[in-house]
């Protein structure tokens, strides 16, 4: 959802807390219209929103930050893995990998963890990353969310139904 002439976007996670794509890149990982983002009165809803923000969706980004030269693979949990060269680069994201390059600010690296070093094509799984994962599912690995996921119980898609947003953000203030 997002408010009335407001640019931020939000996710509604499983807590029932909004969290903030901070940026259109972060947005477009996970997302690939905005076609299901609602909008509302800034007045319509409580103001339930959470500090940590969404991160990209992991395997679909090699990130840089600012002008450091180093090129990271985004894995679960928000965690950073260097691509320690070209070769295993191009070995994870084909030689297209430019297609799926972002640079982000140097501030936004404190919202991911530096994990392990990409050292090898082997060491880094770009469908086992991807696969089945959902923004939840993310927040969850972070230890953002406290709620335990049962994928049996979650709607098909990556957004939470809800009757409305008023309604279900109510009980969390």
């Amino acid at each position: 959802f997002k408010f009335k002439n407001k640019p931020a976007i939000y996710y509604v996670a499983l807590d029932k807390k909004a969290y903030v794509y901070p940026d259109e890149a972060t947005y477009f990982s996970w997302n690939h219209s905005f076609e299901k983002v609602k909008v509302y009165e800034q007045n319509q809803i409580a103001n339930s929103i959470a500090k940590p923000v969404v991160t990209l969706k992991p395997g679909t980004r090699v990130v840089k930050f600012g002008t450091d030269p180093k090129l990271f693979a985004i894995d679960r949990g928000a965690r950073l893995r260097w691509i320690k060269n070209e070769e295993i680069l191009v070995g994870v994201f084909s030689s297209s990998w430019k297609n799926y390059f972002v640079e982000l600010p140097v501030n936004r690296k404190i919202d991911y963890i530096v994990g392990t070093d990409v050292t090898s094509t082997e060491a880094f799984n770009l469908n086992a990353v991807r696969a089945n994962f959902t923004v939840s599912d993310d927040l969850y690995v972070r230890k953002v969310l406290t709620v335990k996921i049962d994928k049996n119980k979650l709607p098909t898609t990556s957004v939470v139904a809800l009757k409305t947003l008023k309604e279900n953000l109510k009980g969390s203030l």
